[in-house]
């Protein structure tokens, strides 16, 4: 894990480990939507299952793909988080520099 803080002790945001990290979770939701599209509950309706052994694989298959849909909203509010986070830095890091050099 890269280190956060510089020297002084001051969290730094590094954009290029940011990207990285955002590429990583959309790499994960697209698993997780092709893991939720061969899973999808309305499949279980074309089975030659029957009963009960059918109405519980189907209640489990269903909380399943719920998790994973929750994952998949998860997925995406992290990747704006990160996203949003660098924005804020960088603009943080403008405005600095522009203070910084007399206006």
């Amino acid at each position: 894990m890269a280190e956060l803080r510089d020297a002084d002790g001051t969290i730094v945001i590094n954009e290029i480990e940011a990207q990285a990290d955002i590429k990583n979770v959309s790499d994960a939701r697209a698993k997780l939507l092709e893991a939720m599209r061969l899973l999808n509950p309305a499949k279980l309706d074309e089975s030659r299952m029957s009963g009960k052994a059918k109405d519980a694989l189907a209640d489990q298959l269903q909380r399943i793909y719920k998790n994973m849909e929750n994952l998949g909203l998860n997925c995406e509010k992290t990747s704006t988080f990160i996203e949003q986070t660098v924005a804020k830095y960088r603009q943080i890091d403008s405005d600095l520099a522009k203070t910084l050099n007399g206006g």
